[in-house]
């Protein structure tokens, strides 16, 4: 199976190397890594893909997509879930490994997802900056 960033380098890693890839991403933030994804989805192809992915997302009554992440969101692109099952092995893998593992439920709009990584993990980046930091940190819920 291969992932369909089309045009791009990405196209070509199997749903293995993806997982690789992933694994650093969400247990060891990774900069090299996630900027590799991001980098592919900042393209032009990447980012009809990513548009055609995130309007496939659920989305709620107010139109904001729920992620989950173990762990605050900060300035740069952010890994997170749209699945609150993920979210918690994340967060118990954490806690084994002496790390962060509370859970943060945040709302966010349609446009601050900057990657979408189709699989099972159901993974999104999500992108915050000077322009949508204020509105993420007030739709922020710490779980546990």
């Amino acid at each position: 199976m291969l992932y369909n960033l089309p045009g791009s380098r990405c196209a070509r890693y199997s749903a293995q190397k993806w997982r690789r890839i992933l694994n650093l991403v969400q247990w060891a933030d990774q900069p090299a890594s996630q900027s590799l994804i991001v980098e592919q989805a900042e393209t032009e192809e990447g980012k009809k893909f990513v548009e055609s992915e995130v309007s496939k997302l659920e989305k709620n009554d107010d139109g904001t997509i729920t992620v989950f992440r173990s762990g605050t969101l900060q300035e740069g692109h952010n890994p997170a879930t749209t699945s609150r099952k993920t979210a918690e092995l994340i967060a118990a893998e954490r806690k084994k490994q002496g790390l962060s593992s509370d859970i943060v439920e945040v709302k966010v709009n349609p446009s601050d997802i900057s990657v979408v990584v189709k699989g099972i993990e159901s993974e999104v980046f999500v992108k915050v900056d000077k322009s949508n930091k204020e509105r993420i940190d007030k739709n922020t819920v710490q779980k546990q």
